[in-house]
């Protein structure tokens, strides 16, 4: 690293970074990381708002702005969590096959959610709308017509503003494409993932072959639905580098698509389970195959059909059709996974549909649920976090450097407010010593590593407190504020641990110890290995005074004796 291009870096010490990676690998063994999305949402303790509370921050955000130096767009998502059948791959674990009673619920919840909400976002112009799952083609063709209907009836929508629907080839339908040329649907995607019906047959995709793919070109292009692209799932098991690159080619010779997405797979631990012996290595060495034989040669194999590849991201390539005289021009859409993109400016997303994700930015992130059971007013609900200026950057910065490597500065200044470098010194710091950052006026980029590899770099970007939290999780143990306070209950204010130290109670989720007119914080944290009781973390530095220092260490001794008298070992543990 350049060190003169960032600003001064905190010293990590080795037994700072040895005890920080013990935690990463504490999780990793856990729970193996497989992308680094996950640690995107990785905030600690979720809230739970009724659609009421959503409704009031919606309405602030409305009325008082943004903050952020740019103004943010709003665009509208809509989750269909129904499929014709479940693909083995597929890592969206909400997604259900559909039947005409689910459907039913879920229209009937999805319109009144938004009868709730839209009165408080009456002042904020939507500039795209993407319906996405789960497969929204399952939708019968009067629902997917009146679902449209209530959005514009509701929503304020630009009249320039994006329609993008994803499809799946074997259910489209006639009267479903009629219904989205009606209301100005231009920008499709579908999945193809393989164009042999044997692979699709073992990923219970059903027989999907070249045939359907064609249909489905054929029935869009006479409707004048010509924003179309599909995408290539690279990975899958039964497949190779080969065939691959053969499916892709017929493809691209059609010229029927505007793009075509070709995504690495990123497995599940039921896809490994189910389809590589449950083998983690024997699944990399498989991809691996496919990374050094087919992703080299996509820019050649686009151009030789009239396609550049325009994104190169590590997870997704994009081979996009080289525009000709007398093409329609392009409409601007987005994704789901708009904070992704460098040319995405600040944005709220509203998001209906279980879970759905929302973003208030700067306010908040949280995940559209189904009614509880005993619920009588059977109303939708949402769960997610308060968000501050730290879980922003990092949700924006895990996908940044995850699918393209590099942070743009000024871009992140034009956003945020602060130089790149300012908000993550520690990470930075760990990356210098890992010889995994360049840095230079212009951005910040990483080495290139292996999506496993990422991953684990990424997750210096997660407070340690959040990753502690997400252990416990894991290990069944409650570590928010109030369940620390429910482990530490046996241990009244006023307890004296140890020579001078007194337990005070808790305070946001710390337990306070006093000597005197010294005054620490003691959290909760996970076991680091199995069979281990409950850590305790001293959060504050100290006193210098080295009879206090040695009579902290010995209340911190005995609190841990404490809580495995009174709570055994967390469960995971050998002695559990």
């Amino acid at each position: 690293m350049r060190r003169a291009m960032v600003p001064a870096m905190p010293r990590l010490t080795p037994a700072w970074i040895a005890a920080r990676e013990r935690l990463h690998a504490r999780l990793d063994a856990i729970q193996p990381i497989r992308d680094a999305s996950q640690f995107a949402y990785i905030r600690g303790p979720e809230e739970r708002f009724s659609e009421q509370a959503v409704a009031r921050m919606w309405r602030e955000a409305n009325t008082d702005g943004v903050p952020g130096a740019l103004p943010a767009r709003s665009h509208v998502y809509v989750h269909v969590p129904f499929c014709k059948s479940i693909c083995t791959f597929c890592n969206y674990e909400r997604l259900r096959a559909s039947s005409p009673g689910l459907l039913a619920d879920w229209e009937a919840r999805l319109l009144r959610s938004l009868r709730t909400i839209a009165p408080s976002v009456q002042g904020l112009t939507f500039y795209s709308l993407y319906l996405g799952g789960g497969t929204p083609s399952v939708l019968p063709a009067p629902m997917l017509d009146r679902v449209l209907t209530a959005l514009g009836r509701e929503l304020n929508f630009d009249p320039r503003a994006g329609r993008h629907i994803e499809l799946d080839p074997a259910v489209v339908s006639r009267a479903r494409l009629e219904v989205l040329a009606r209301h100005g649907f231009r920008q499709v995607s579908f999945g193809i993932q393989s164009l042999d019906p044997a692979i699709n047959r073992a990923h219970n995709r059903g027989a999907q072959g070249p045939d359907t793919v064609t249909g489905c070109f054929d029935q869009l292009a006479e409707l004048k639905i010509d924003q179309v692209s599909c995408d290539f799932l690279l990975g899958l098991a039964g497949t190779t580098p080969a065939q691959m690159i053969s499916e892709i080619t017929a493809v691209l010779a059609a010229r029927s698509a505007l793009s075509i997405d070709i995504f690495t797979v990123v497995p599940t631990q039921g896809y490994v389970r189910a389809h590589f012996g449950d083998d983690d290595a024997a699944f990399w060495a498989h991809l691996a195959r496919f990374e050094a034989e087919v992703l080299p040669r996509l820019a050649d194999l686009g151009r030789s059909h009239g396609y550049a590849l325009s994104e190169a991201t590590g997870h997704c390539f994009k081979l996009k059709r080289v525009r000709r005289r007398g093409d329609p021009p392009e409409l601007r859409g987005h994704s789901y996974t708009q904070l992704t993109s460098e040319q995405q400016r600040p944005l709220h997303l509203l998001g209906l549909g279980l879970s759905a994700r929302s973003q208030i930015f700067g306010r908040a992130a949280f995940r559209y649920q189904d009614p509880l059971p005993d619920d009588p007013d059977r109303r939708a609900w949402y769960q997610g976090q308060r968000m501050n200026p730290e879980r922003q950057i990092r949700t924006y910065l895990i996908h940044q450097l995850r699918d393209r490597g590099t942070v743009d500065r000024a871009r992140f200044v034009a956003i945020f407010g602060l130089d790149v470098t300012a908000s993550i010194p520690e990470a930075l710091a760990a990356w210098d010593a890992a010889g995994l950052v360049t840095v230079t006026p212009e951005r910040i980029t990483l080495a290139a590593q292996s999506m496993p590899d990422r991953a684990r770099a990424l997750m210096w970007l997660v407070p340690i407190r959040d990753l502690e939290w997400e252990v416990g999780r894991v290990l069944c143990l409650d570590l928010s504020a109030d369940g620390q306070a429910r482990l530490l209950a046996g241990l009244p204010a006023g307890t004296a641990l140890a020579g001078r130290w007194i337990a005070q109670g808790m305070e946001a989720g710390s337990l306070v110890l006093q000597a005197g007119g010294h005054r620490v914080r003691m959290r909760l944290a996970p076991p680091l290995e199995n069979g281990d009781p409950l850590r305790v973390v001293v959060e504050d530095v100290p006193p210098a005074d080295a009879g206090l220092r040695r009579e902290l260490a010995t209340a911190a001794r005995r609190l841990r004796g404490l809580l495995r008298r009174w709570h055994g070992v967390p469960r995971g543990g050998r002695d559990a």
